[in-house]
């Protein structure tokens, strides 16, 4: 789709991070209810913590203003590294 508008300054870009496939973000839904343990353990992905909603919001506000306006038919991908899996320790 991308390539039909880009000439037409029409911006194609897919935020990823809270909207398609998103990483950990620190809401009420990453908790269990009934003993608010974390429902998916962070500590082992490549950025060992949930991302705040504004972190969240600050990037999709970045990927639909005119500072990314050079940027079309693309993902960005803002998961904290959720898509690469656990990390494993660094060997000492």
């Amino acid at each position: 789709m991308s390539d039909r508008f880009a000439d037409k300054t029409v911006m194609i870009t897919g935020s990823v991070g809270g909207l398609g496939h998103p990483g950990i973000i620190d809401t009420p839904l990453a908790y269990d209810p009934k003993t608010g343990a974390e429902l998916v353990p962070t500590g082992d992905f490549a950025i060992p913590r949930m991302a705040s909603v504004e972190e969240i919001m600050k990037y999709v506000l970045f990927v639909a203003s005119e500072d990314a306006s050079f940027s079309t038919g693309s993902e960005f991908v803002a998961d904290g590294g959720f898509a690469l899996g656990p990390i494993a320790p660094a060997k000492t």
